[in-house]
């Protein structure tokens, strides 16, 4: 028996590989755009508020792929659905690397941001499902070691893409995304190979969620989680070298890499300890802090300490998007549907906030002589409005068909 579950658990291996693969993929989709973001406003005169667009655009496409793939991914299974979105992510990182070179600007990256963001959206709705799927325990903290690899992901492709710019001429920065196409189409063969579990199609209640007041809160939560991610995320590069004056590969390692390292790492350590923290209260106080960090951020006079508050930005908001998901668990449902929509809720911030930014730093407003800077303070109120919600949440009376407060450790 012991021998037939080691060679079970060899066999499996490789999935889990392939899905974290699929995470740094993810990353990679997401960001290695907002690392050219200074290029496209300099070089290619896009303004700030149509980088906005497309970031929203990004996600807007994630949230449309995932009302779709809920119902075709049960009927073409998780290969074909995998192989797909990273064929997909593949040619879409192609299109961003070639398209500017033959036609105008901004076309150029709508074309290549909807091809990307359909296969990352794809591959966001398929891999939690197949690490849960061939994990015989632990499942909770497999699929938050599997998150905090898109965190991993977004390190490796700040770092990389940083080394490469370093020893490449400005005039050929199309070949970094070109480069990164090498990924996802590696990771496409992978997935052919790979043993991956029969994808389930969902039948839980709907009605019932929606007349769960808690389902409400916890879904503003996610979506709050989600805008104050990406708000910072998605700007990092460009504000870090335009409104604080930091050298671009230094501004990138530490604004987005420091970002995208302390948001691993809260991540990580959620998915070890998670099980023992007073989760409300951790949200609560991560909330807070979230704030200042902003607030550091945006106003901190030397650019050292700007970059601090970038970077506490991310561990104060790491553990947001998976602890709201294990809190809606415990207190809401632990069902499949529900997972689902806690993920459009948080996709729709990650669409917001990112635009919210890019729309009032182009307004004309300006704080402390920066109209990104501006843009930012705005996305401050993302943060004001998770402290405030789980404040209403400590007042809501539990569903009497969950578990009691004390007995959930939540």
């Amino acid at each position: 028996m012991e021998t037939q579950n080691n060679a079970v658990h060899i066999r499996r291996r490789p999935t889990v590989a392939a899905c974290y693969l699929a995470s740094v993929t993810q990353a990679a989709v997401c960001c290695l755009a907002p690392l050219l973001f200074v290029i496209f406003n300099t070089r290619f005169s896009l303004a700030l508020d149509k980088i906005g667009l497309l970031v929203s655009l990004g996600f807007v496409l994630q949230i449309l792929t995932d009302f779709a793939a809920s119902r075709f991914v049960p009927k073409i299974g998780y290969r074909v659905s995998a192989v797909a979105a990273h064929i997909l992510c593949a040619a879409g990182l192609l299109m961003l690397g070639l398209l500017p070179l033959c036609m105008p600007i901004f076309p150029a990256l709508i074309l290549a941001y909807v091809v990307t963001n359909i296969g990352g959206g794809l591959l966001e709705v398929i891999t939690s499902p197949i690490v849960d799927g061939i994990s015989d325990q632990n499942n909770s903290r497999a699929i938050s070691l599997l998150h905090s690899f898109y965190c991993w992901g977004v390190v490796a492709v700040v770092g990389l893409t940083t080394l490469v710019d370093v020893f490449l001429p400005d005039e050929l920065w199309y070949l970094l995304p070109v480069l990164w196409t090498a990924l996802p189409a590696a990771n496409a063969i992978l997935f052919c190979f790979v043993y991956l579990p029969k994808a389930q199609e969902e039948t839980s209640e709907k009605k019932s969620l929606f007349k769960n007041k808690l389902f409400w809160i916890m879904g503003v939560l996610m979506l709050a989680s989600g805008a104050a991610e990406q708000a910072i995320s998605q700007w990092a590069s460009l504000f870090t070298e335009t409104a604080i004056g930091v050298d671009k590969a230094i501004g990138d390692l530490l604004g987005m890499g420091a970002f995208a390292v302390l948001m691993g790492v809260a991540r990580l350590l959620y998915g070890i300890f998670g099980a023992r923290l007073k989760l409300r209260l951790m949200l609560t106080v991560c909330a807070a802090v979230n704030i200042g960090a902003y607030l550091l951020t945006v106003f901190a006079p030397v650019p050292a300490v700007s970059l601090i508050g970038c970077a506490l930005c991310g561990l104060s908001i790491g553990m947001a998007w998976p602890g709201v998901l294990s809190l809606s668990a415990r207190r809401v449902d632990s069902g499949a549907t529900m997972f689902a929509y806690m993920a459009l809720f948080g996709d729709v911030g990650c669409a917001l906030g990112p635009g919210m930014v890019g729309w009032v730093s182009e307004s004309g407003a300006v704080v402390a002589g920066s109209a990104l800077k501006a843009g930012l303070l705005t996305a401050v109120v993302f943060p004001v409005v998770m402290f405030l919600f789980l404040l209403l949440f400590v007042r809501s009376r539990p569903d009497p068909n969950r578990l009691p407060l004390d007995e959930q450790n939540s």
